[in-house]
């Protein structure tokens, strides 16, 4: 497990992170995304995190000397880096130290800049509901194209219209639900693509599936 395997670019030893910081984070041989945050550091020489959750998966990887890789959004950019753990307590509080690393790197991952994707979605809208395609997303929004028979009217759409997006996303069963508005329409004989953007109050569960699905982009390309 190293840090080219994220295949992010662009490199940078100032690290960008502030308490409570939600991070995802890898050990070797742990096959799920585990989940910590941010509780302190003393800089150029370690961080403080919260024992990594499910904790009862993990709990053996917490040993002096073991690697692992944290990942965790900042301002719009995906930030990544290997670090060694220095130690780890349960009492009075779960936490683990980190050493502070070495190298961070990042990818810029600004609301224009979206995952590509190709996930099968329905959009809700009032009573109507239209089956159609994502084509890329981000934690802000995402791009959707709808078909629809040659002949027929294309959907009465309205910028601002508020929506509800059915949508699959790998490795999750069953459909993921997300709030939000049309923010971009642009129609063609035979289809229309949406920019739809998400609602400020989706629910962090929400937020970490898409967030999940964006780290998987650029850790295998």
């Amino acid at each position: 497990m190293g840090i080219s395997e994220i295949g992010i670019t662009n490199y940078g030893k100032r690290i960008s992170l502030e308490m409570g910081t939600e991070l995802q984070v890898q050990i070797a041989d742990v096959a799920m995304p585990l989940y910590s945050c941010l509780v302190g550091m003393d800089a150029d020489e370690f961080l403080i995190i919260k024992a990594p959750s499910p904790y009862q998966l993990v709990k053996q990887k917490l040993y002096k000397g073991n690697e692992l890789i944290v990942k965790y959004l900042y301002n719009g950019t995906i930030y990544a880096f290997q670090s060694k753990l220095i130690d780890a307590i349960s009492k009075p509080f779960r936490l683990v130290f980190l050493e502070h690393p070495k190298i961070i790197e990042k990818h810029e991952l600004r609301s224009a800049r979206r995952a590509r994707c190709f996930f099968p979605a329905h959009l809700v809208i009032g009573t109507e509901t239209y089956a159609g395609i994502i084509l890329d997303i981000s934690r802000q929004g995402c791009r959707l194209q709808i078909q629809f028979p040659p002949g027929d009217a294309p959907p009465p759409f309205r910028l601002d219209e508020q929506i509800r997006l059915l949508c699959k996303f790998p490795g999750i069963e069953g459909d993921v639900e997300i709030l939000g508005a049309l923010r971009n329409i642009k129609r063609s004989r035979q289809e229309a693509t949406l920019g739809l953007g998400f609602s400020k109050t989706t629910p962090e569960a929400i937020n970490r599936i898409i967030t999940d699905y964006i780290f998987s982009i650029f850790k295998n390309h």
